[in-house]
C-alpha cells in the first residue's frame, strides 16, 4: 500500500507509480495534484484500491483505468475531470464502490454500468453535467445499497427497471430534469429521503406519505379539480386556525420551554447513521436540556448527544436553529456539497415543529477561541503545533474558495467557529451565514442588507461592497492567524476602545525594531528555536498580507496554502 493522502502534495502524478506492479492500493486523496490521470496506472495488475479524489485533476477518465479487472475501489470525485465516462464496463470487473462525483462529466451515462454485477456499495455520478436518459440497465445493479445521480441535466422518465435495485438503501436524483412516474420500490425513500427527489418539477411522485403530481394544461376537468382543490385548502385553511386558536389557549394556561421537545413529535431525518435516531438523540440530551449546552452563535445553539450504541459511546453536536430564520436552509445546502478533512461533516438533520436540527461530529477539542484564550491551564502550542492549525483552516478555505464545484464564500470566519478535534487539527464549522457562488446567475442576494460577520473578523470592504468575493474571507482567515501568533482575541480587553488586532498589530510595527517583534507575539514564542521563531515571523508576515486594507492586495487562500507548506520546519 501507498498513501500519501492529505499531504498538500502538487503538481503531477508520476507516471513511473506504474512501475509498482504489486501495489494494491495507492491513495493520494485531499492533496493538490494536477495534470491528467496517468493512463499507464493501469500497469498495475493487482491494484484493488485506487483513490485520487479531492485533487485538481483534469482532462478525461482514461479508459485503461476503467477496465481494471482487480479494482475494487476507484475514486475520482472532487477533481477537474471532463468529457464522457468511458463506456467500457465489463461483466468481470470487481468494482464494488465507484466514485466520480463534483466533476465536470458530461454527456450520457454510460449503459454499460449495468455490468457490474458485484458492485454493492456506491455509485455517484453526483455534480456533473450529465445528460441524456438514466439508463435502463442500471436495473441490473441489484446488490447496489447508494446511488447518488444528483445535480446533473438527466431528463426523461426514469426507468421501471430500476424497480429491480432491491438492495438500495440511498438513492438521490435531485436536482435534474426528471420527468413521469417515480418507481414503485422507491416510494419508501420519500418518507426517509425527502430531499432526494427535489427540483424534478414534472416528476410524479407517489407514496404512502404523500402525492405530487404536476397537472397537465388545458386537461378536461381542471376546471372541477381546481373547484375540489380549493375546497379542501379551505377547509384545510379553517382546521389549522382552530388548531392554532386552540393551542392559543392551551398556552395561556401551560408554561412551554422552548427547549422541551416530546419523544412522539414527527420528525424527518436524512442520511443519519444508522445508530442514530430522533428518539436517542431527545434522550441523550434529556429533550435538549441546557446542561447539554456546548456553545451558542447568532443562530442557533449546540448540544452534545453521546449515543450507546451497545459497542461504545458516540458523540454528536446537535444545532438547534429556528426555522424563521433562513440560516437553515441556508447551511443544510451549503454543507451538503462539502467533502474536506478540515470542514466539519454534517451526519444528517431534521425538522421538527419550529425548529430544525443539524447533527455534526462532535470535535473533542472544543473550538480555537477556547484553546487561545479560555482553557486554564494554558494550552502550550508549539510551532508544529501552531502550523497545524493554520495549514489546516487554509486547505478548507482554500477548498471552498477553488475546489467546490461552485464556489463557497463562508463569511464568518473567527476563532470560535474553528474546531478542534483530540490532537488540534482544525475543522471549519457554522456555514449559517456561507453563500455559494453561482456565476450562471445574476443573484442579487449578495447586495448586504446589514454587515455580515463578527466584529473584529470583517473585512474593511464588507460595509459597503455591492458584491462580496471571497477575499473577506481571507481577511478573516488572516485575523485568526494574528489571533493564534500573539494569543490575543481579535477585540482584546488590552486594547484601547475602537481598536482591533490588526489596527494593535500595525500600529505597534511601526515602533519596534525588527529584532523587537517577537514581542508582540505570545510569549511562548521566545522559547522556541531560531528556526521556529523565524517562521513565526514569517507566519506573522503572512496574516498581514491577509489584513490587507485593499481586497485586491490580499493573497488567495490557494497561495497562502503553498506559502505555508513552504515554512515546514
Amino acid at each position: 500500500m501507498l498513501d500519501l493522502s492529505n499531504n498538500s502534495l502538487s503538481g503531477p502524478i508520476p507516471p513511473d507509480l506504474a512501475k509498482l506492479s504489486n501495489l494494491e492500493e495507492l491513495r493520494l486523496s485531499s492533496n493538490m495534484l494536477t495534470g491528467t490521470i496517468p493512463y499507464h496506472l493501469a500497469n498495475c495488475t493487482k491494484l484493488l484500491v485506487l483513490d485520487i479524489s479531492q485533487n485538481l485533476l483534469s482532462g478525461s477518465i482514461p479508459e485503461e483505468i476503467v477496465r481494471m479487472e482487480m479494482l475494487r475501489y476507484l475514486f475520482l470525485s472532487g477533481n477537474k475531470l471532463t468529457g464522457l465516462i468511458p463506456d467500457s464496463f465489463t461483466a468481470s470487473q470487481n468494482l464494488l464502490e465507484l466514485q466520480l462525483g463534483n466533476n465536470m462529466l458530461e454527456e450520457a451515462i454510460p449503459y454499460s454500468l449495468g455490468n457490474l454485477q458485484y458492485i454493492s456499495l456506491a455509485l455517484n455520478l453526483s455534480r456533473n453535467r450529465l445528460t441524456s436518459e438514466i439508463p435502463a440497465s442500471l436495473g441490473n445493479l441489484d446488490k447496489l445499497q447508494s446511488l447518488d445521480l444528483s445535480f446533473n441535466f438527466l431528463s426523461g422518465f426514469i426507468p421501471s427497471e430500476l424497480n429491480n435495485m432491491a438492495s438500495l438503501s440511498f438513492v438521490n436524483v435531485s436536482s435534474n430534469h426528471l420527468s413521469g412516474v417515480l418507481p414503485a420500490s422507491w416510494a419508501k425513500f420519500v418518507a426517509t429521503l425527502p430531499n432526494s427527489f427535489l427540483q424534478n418539477p414534472a416528476l410524479c411522485i407517489k407514496s404512502d406519505v404523500f402525492t405530487f403530481c404536476k397537472q397537465e394544461k388545458d386537461h378536461k376537468g381542471n376546471k372541477t379539480k381546481f373547484l375540489i382543490i380549493f375546497t379542501v385548502i379551505l377547509v384545510l385553511l379553517l382546521l389549522v386556525a382552530g388548531l392554532c386558536a386552540a393551542s392559543y389557549h392551551r398556552m395561556r394556561f401551560h408554561h412551554w420551554s422552548e427547549s422541551s421537545v416530546a419523544l412522539n413529535r414527527h420528525v424527518d431525518f436524512v442520511d443519519l447513521p444508522k445508530d442514530l435516531t430522533y428518539e436517542c438523540i431527545m434522550h441523550a440530551t434529556e429533550e435538549l436540556s441546557e446542561k447539554y449546552l456546548i456553545g451558542k452563535g447568532k443562530y442557533g445553539t449546540v448540544y452534545k448527544a453521546q449515543i450507546d450504541n451497545g459497542l461504545g459511546k458516540l458523540c454528536y453536536a446537535v444545532k438547534k436553529i429556528d426555522l424563521s430564520e433562513p440560516s437553515f436552509s441556508q447551511e443544510r445546502k451549503v454543507l451538503a456539497i462539502l467533502r474536506h478533512r478540515n470542514l466539519v461533516r454534517m451526519a444528517g438533520y431534521g425538522i421538527t415543529d419550529g425548529f430544525g436540527m443539524i447533527i455534526y461530529e462532535y470535535m473533542q477539542g472544543g473550538t480555537l477561541f477556547e484553546v487561545l484564550h479560555q482553557r486554564k491551564p494554558r494550552v502550550p502550542l508549539n510551532w508544529e503545533l501552531r502550523h497545524r492549525i493554520a495549514l489546516g483552516i487554509a486547505q478548507g478555505l482554500s477548498y471552498l474558495h477553488h475546489d467546490c464545484v461552485s464556489q463557497v464564500i463562508h463569511r464568518d470566519i473567527k476563532s470560535s467557529n474553528i474546531l478542534m478535534d483530540s490532537e488540534l487539527e482544525p475543522k471549519i464549522g457554522d456555514f449559517g451565514m456561507a453563500k455559494i457562488v453561482d456565476n450562471s446567475s445574476s443573484d442579487t442576494s449578495w447586495t448586504p442588507s446589514s454587515i455580515v460577520g463578527t466584529l473584529g473578523y470583517i473585512a474593511p470592504e464588507n460595509g459597503n461592497s455591492i458584491k462580496l468575493t471571497e477575499k473577506s474571507d481571507v481577511y478573516s482567515y488572516g485575523v485568526v492567524i494574528l489571533e493564534l501568533l500573539c494569543r490575543r482575541m481579535s477585540v482584546d480587553p488590552s486594547f484601547e476602545d475602537g481598536v482591533d488586532i490588526v489596527t494593535w498589530v500595525n500600529a505597534n510595527l511601526k515602533k519596534v525594531e525588527q529584532f523587537n517583534i517577537l514581542q508582540l507575539l505570545d510569549k511562548e514564542i521566545s522559547y522556541w528555536m531560531e528556526i521556529e521563531r523565524s517562521n513565526a515571523l514569517k507566519l506573522l508576515e503572512l496574516a498581514m498580507s491577509c489584513t490587507q486594507q485593499s481586497s485586491s492586495a490580499r493573497p488567495t487562500m490557494r497561495k497562502v496554502v503553498a506559502n505555508l507548506v513552504k515554512l515546514r520546519c
